[in-house]
């Protein structure tokens, strides 16, 4: 058994996988904080307006086009970047073993390239495996204007005016909102209505509804 943590540990360390390990770390530690409520998941999709006419030559007009390409427009990024994560480690390491281990002269500028290439490989991946996720993320529909007004119910403990997070609903899979409300403490379950948005910190403010409504919905 000692063997095999052995041989994991190898791959996990090796040079040109070392890059894809950290991040898969830090992945798993921002998991595990993020279950104890101790910071925000932000499974919102980015507030795009991707219907301007983009100017092809422009730098700016490319990487918006790339952005959307890869499914960073419709896909919460965490999502994104969880599975990015994932899938450029498993890459590294499947390279590694089968292939670059045999004949890799130990240098940092060889295990950039190498770490490079499979990170190139991982993004392309992401893209596809995101693609079927596309009808599950509605937000590209749902700006801040649209929501102002609209009736939100607390998913998270409490939410108060330092954490929170609200569920929308939606046709299709339900928007997972990160809010603060005006003052109040709302406990899980509670409706609230969204009265303003935070572009910066992309943080909705909410406040109590009237028991009365709450009885009603």
């Amino acid at each position: 058994m000692w063997i095999y943590f052995e041989r994991a540990a190898e791959i996990i360390a090796a040079q040109p996988v070392l890059p894809a390990s950290i991040l898969l770390a830090f992945l798993v530690a921002y998991s595990i904080v993020s279950l104890f409520g101790l910071i925000d998941l932000d499974m919102d999709a980015p507030d795009f307006d991707f219907d301007a006419d983009f100017d092809l030559g422009s730098a700016g007009g490319f990487g918006m086009l790339t952005f959307r390409w890869l499914n960073l427009a419709q896909i919460p990024i965490v999502i994104w970047g969880g599975l990015f994560t994932l899938l450029w480690w498993i890459t590294s390491a499947v390279l590694w073993v089968t292939w670059d281990a045999s004949d890799y002269q130990a240098n940092w500028w060889t295990a950039g390239l190498l770490s490079a290439r499979s990170a190139v490989i991982g993004v392309v991946l992401t893209k596809f495996t995101t693609e079927p996720m596309k009808k599950w993320f509605v937000t590209a529909r749902y700006n801040a204007e649209m929501l102002l007004g609209q009736v939100c119910q607390i998913c998270t403990g409490q939410a108060d005016t330092d954490f929170g997070q609200a569920r929308f609903k939606t046709d299709a899979a339900p928007l997972l909102l990160n809010v603060r409300t005006d003052g109040v403490t709302l406990k899980k379950g509670d409706l609230a209505t969204i009265i303003d948005f935070d572009q910066e910190r992309r943080i909705y403010t909410v406040t109590a509804i009237d028991d009365e409504v709450q009885a009603d919905e």
